[in-house]
């Protein structure tokens, strides 16, 4: 037995919260488990996949129920899923899959979606494809907990229903029930047609003339449409034009607003300009304000001062007498100060005399003696230099002799590098010119195939603007092709309903309608027969009556044939025997000469020659009028088997009988209408073909236009490409020459360097040259101080200088003992008569400033010499008390 279920799927579904997928494997499978570990629910997940709609069956009340409520771990789910996967190998299901998943999601909203294969379905869907292989929702393939005791309880006719619905005939049952439930609604949709038809069939003439009336009312749009095309397009050019001269105009104003708005501008400026130049007066003024404010406040200030220097100088003229009476003491003390110092001084000068000469003689000894140590120890550093300088003149000309190899093997390198860098730089120079050369020719021949392609670009627009008008000229000539062919349309569409109403014998009496059906051998219906104007066409119907629809027929062997093949055929029929009626046919009627008479009737109708007698007896003694009261004012004048009608179908006869109303004249009409309409019809076929020929020659015109756009778009590219890789040589030649010009300059700097190089070098050379014969001469002297100074030290002695300076050091001491004393005195006395002396000369000053006339400046500084004066004052009489 092949495997038929492969997987279950529970994801959320009742107590499986997590996904949980049951693999069945060949055999029987069982699922164990103690109560409550979920095994009916394993169960309703496949009844409530395959479609159960009835939740007490699920053991559950609504959709909520199916999915996994939520634990204390574990949150409540939004969706519940079950899956369920087939083999279908062997296709016991009728769907192209060898493997089948159905699937079932419901949410908390209620909402449940089946799935077959991931894609959605409707449930009704997945109950007929699992009805066929017997998995309905209630064909018992799943036994639920308790279906075995409520079966065994049931009924025997609910028992029946079980089998049957196990058996799996409820497919079909619910097959037929659709199928005659789809033949009832087809049954009363048919009545409802029939009710329609029945309905309609009495307002068909008048749907026609409606219909008609909105035909006419389609071409009479489409010509508004059209002549409203040509309105707006004309009225548009005058806009476009008118656009046109506001824009100029526009254009103008915007000029002159600009200039106005410079000269705006300078205005502003120069205003501008204005305010600041017054911005800068009136700062200038409120300076000079604050200016003569602060001299203002000055003078005041000055006059304050001016009073009270005033009366400081009253003070200061009596102080200037009592510094007049102090002035002669202090000169006559200042003179015994003076003769004291100059007793000091010279007693300090004799002492500081022989400090000196012992200072001189000490500092004399010492620097015999440092000089003997001094020359010693040069006598010694001028041997070690000498030998120092001699070993460093040997190295360095050593060094020297070296450098002057290397000096001249980097010459003659440095010669070599500069004839190959010459050699160099004249190739790169030929490089050059021939490298700017064809970056010339480059540049000539992107020029000219920029021509070219700019040639080709004028051709394209051109091209272009060719292919625009020829799809232009393509869309009027299909404007137009359309336009016909729905107007040919409605003329057949006409065309066709008329003869539809031939057809059917519309508007025919029934016995005409008899003999026509059975296609008797008449000539015809007389009203088909005659050609009468459109403006007549009422009179004509009420002047023949029911003669037009009579039917013409050769004799009246003819006729009585006729009346035969009517037998007892309900309805009469109108016969005219042409031969009989050409036999017996009147004279014609002269009309009468009256302006509002259009003549006799008979000779307003068009018709056959051999119709002429058939023409005289029904219509040869009627006159057509303009209208009633031209016919009563006509009829007395005419014969009394003659009659008048008008023009709008009202009949006067001369014996006296009147007919008049209106009355339909389709007959008449609808003849007039074929006729019209297939003479109309081969003429729009005649047109539409020429626009036919039109629209493809436009079509062809549009082709040959994309192919020359083509064309010039392909020759436009290649003019393209070919300037490309003409800008790109361009740009190669010159990038060439401008590597070349870059290297060329990289080779004469190098040169340059090489020639600077070569000049350094010989100098460097030369110097060389002369350092060594400096280093001989060096070299010679240094060995002879080296010589001398040895010789010299061997006979240097400073011991007789060494006690000559203590000798001395001795009297030095005593002398600068005697001056220490004598100098404080002396000091003491020069600051005396120093103080005296700036005394009198402070007082000569306060004397000559009281003299001065009232400065502030002069009274501040005379009040200065004044403290100055006391304070000295005071200083003095401190001295001379000690």
């Amino acid at each position: 037995m092949p495997l038929r279920l492969k997987h279950l799927d529970l994801h959320g579904y009742k107590s499986f919260a997590g996904k949980t997928d049951f693999v069945f494997g060949a055999g029987v499978s069982a699922i164990v488990g103690p109560n409550g570990s979920g095994k009916s629910n394993v169960v309703d997940g496949i009844r409530w996949v395959l479609g159960e709609q009835s939740y007490s069956l699920l053991r559950g009340k609504k959709t909520e129920d199916m999915i996994f409520g939520g634990s204390d771990l574990r949150p409540r789910a939004g969706m519940a899923q079950v899956t369920l996967t087939f083999d279908n190998t062997d296709g016991w299901l009728p769907i192209d899959f060898s493997e089948v998943a159905i699937s079932r999601r419901a949410y908390r909203d209620g909402e449940n979606e089946y799935l077959l294969n991931g894609q959605r379905v409707r449930l009704r869907d997945l109950n007929d494809l699992m009805a066929r292989v017997g998995l309905s929702e209630r064909t018992y393939t799943i036994i639920g907990q308790g279906l075995i005791d409520a079966a065994l309880s049931l009924k025997p006719e609910e028992r029946r229903s079980l089998f049957e619905e196990a058996a799996g005939i409820g497919l079909y049952r619910n097959k037929r029930e659709d199928a005659l439930k789809k033949l009832d609604a087809t049954q009363r949709n048919l009545d409802r047609v029939l009710d329609i038809l029945t309905e309609i069939k009495p307002r068909l003439r008048s749907l026609e003339r409606q219909a008609q009336r909105a035909r006419d009312f389609g071409q009479v749009k489409a010509d508004l449409d059209a002549v409203l095309k040509v309105w707006y397009g004309y009225h548009w050019h005058r806009a476009v034009e008118a656009l046109d001269q506001a824009r100029v105009a526009a254009e103008q104003s915007a000029i002159e607003l600009f200039g106005l708005q410079s000269r705006q501008d300078e205005q502003d400026r120069a205003v501008g300009a204005r305010r600041a130049e017054v911005a800068a007066l009136r700062s200038q003024i409120n300076a000079w304000r604050q200016a003569t404010d602060d001299l203002r406040l000055v003078s005041e200030s000055l006059g304050r001062d001016l009073a009270v220097a005033d009366e400081r100088l009253r003070s200061l003229a009596d102080q200037r007498e009592g510094l007049l009476a102090e002035i002669p003491p202090l000169e006559a003390q200042r003179a015994e100060q003076a003769r004291r110092v100059e007793a000091a001084q010279a007693e300090v000068a004799r002492l500081a005399a022989e400090a000196d000469e012992a200072r001189r003689q000490v500092e004399t000894a010492q620097a015999a003696l440092a000089g003997l140590e001094t020359e010693r120890a040069a006598l010694r550093q001028r041997e070690a230099e000498a030998r120092a300088t001699l070993a460093r003149a040997e190295a360095e000309h050593l060094a020297l002799d070296a450098r002057r190899a290397q000096l001249g093997e980097r010459r003659e390198r440095l010669e070599a590098a500069r004839a190959e860098q010459q050699a160099i730089l004249a190739q790169l120079e030929q490089a050059e010119a021939e490298a700017r050369r064809q970056v010339a020719e480059a540049a000539h021949e992107l020029t000219t195939r920029q021509r070219v392609r700019a040639a080709a670009e004028a051709a394209l627009h051109a091209q272009i603007d060719t292919l625009r008008a020829a799809e232009e000229a393509r869309r009027i000539a299909a404007e137009k092709a359309a336009t016909a062919r729905a107007e040919l349309e409605r003329l057949r569409a006409r065309q066709e309903v008329l003869e539809q109403a031939r057809a059917e014998l519309a508007g025919f009496t029934s016995g005409a309608k008899t003999l026509l059906a059975r296609q008797f051998p008449a000539r015809g219906v007389l009203g088909e027969l005659l050609r009468v104007p459109p403006e007549l066409e009422a009179a004509f119907t009420a002047a023949l009556g029911a003669h037009l629809e009579a039917l013409v027929l050769a004799d009246r062997d003819q006729a009585v044939a006729a009346l035969e093949a009517l037998g007892d055929a309900h309805g009469r029929a109108a016969l005219l025997p042409l031969r009989a009626i050409a036999d017996a046919a009147p004279p014609r009627l002269a009309p009468p000469d009256d302006p509002d008479c259009l003549g006799l009737a008979a000779q307003l109708v068009a018709f056959d020659p051999d119709l002429q007698p058939l023409a005289d007896l029904l219509l040869g003694e009627v006159v057509v009028v303009r209208d009633r009261a031209a016919a009563l004012r006509l009829l007395p004048a005419l014969p009394v088997r003659a009659a008048a009608v008008t023009l709008a179908g009202e009949v006067f006869h001369a014996a006296g009988p009147v007919s008049g109303g209106r009355e339909s004249a389709a007959v008449l009409q609808q003849a007039r209408e074929r006729r019209d309409l297939s003479a109309e019809i081969t003429t729009f076929e005649q047109h539409f073909a020429l626009l036919e020929r039109d629209q493809q020659a436009a079509a062809q015109a549009v082709e040959a236009a994309r192919a020359a756009q083509a064309e010039r778009q392909s020759e436009l590219r290649a003019a393209q490409e070919v300037e490309r890789r003409a800008t790109i040589a361009r740009d190669a030649a010159a990038l060439e020459a401008e590597t070349a010009a870059h290297e060329v300059q990289l080779r004469r700097e190098q040169l340059n360097a090489l020639a600077a190089e070569a000049a350094q070098v010989t100098a460097e050379t030369a110097a060389a040259e002369a350092r060594l014969a400096e280093l001989a001469a060096a070299r010679q002297a240094a060995a002879t101080q080296a010589q001398a100074a040895a010789a010299t030290l061997e006979t240097f002695t400073v011991a007789s200088a060494t006690a000559q300076l203590a000798r001395w050091q001795t009297a030095l001491a005593v002398a600068a003992r005697a001056v220490q004393d004598a100098q404080p005195r002396a000091a003491e006395l020069e600051q005396a008569v120093r103080a005296t002396e700036a005394l009198i000369a402070d007082l000569r000053k306060l004397w000559r400033a009281t003299d001065e006339e009232g400065d502030p400046v002069t009274q501040g500084m005379a009040e200065s010499l004044i403290l100055a004066h006391e304070k000295t004052v005071w200083m003095l009489r401190s001295m001379l008390k000690a």
